[in-house]
């Protein structure tokens, strides 16, 4: 469970089957959380399903380097960088 997540997605969640504990985001704990699914996916232990939505959300994952270490993150979105910049210069974003 995340921060942010609706109260009420875990009793849903469990309702079919699904485990919820909560697991706080920090570099101590996600850094080596995060190697060992980098290691997951590179040994090939780890197969996602045949799911488009699913496919999306792993191909936009990216690592990010902290103080601790690599992290799993969500992709950087490629409009992003010129949006920050356009708003930093007064202009229009769209």
């Amino acid at each position: 469970m995340t921060r942010g997540a609706p109260a009420s997605s875990p009793p849903k969640l469990e309702r079919v089957g699904v485990t919820c504990v909560q697991f706080n985001q920090n570099d101590q704990r996600m850094v080596p959380a995060s190697e060992r699914l980098y290691s997951a996916i590179v040994e090939r232990r780890l197969t996602l399903p045949d799911d488009p939505e699913l496919a999306r959300h792993a191909s936009n994952a990216s690592a990010k380097h902290y103080r601790r270490g690599r992290r799993i993150s969500k992709g950087d979105d490629p409009d992003a960088h010129r949006r920050r910049h356009r708003a930093r210069d007064g202009r229009r974003t769209r």
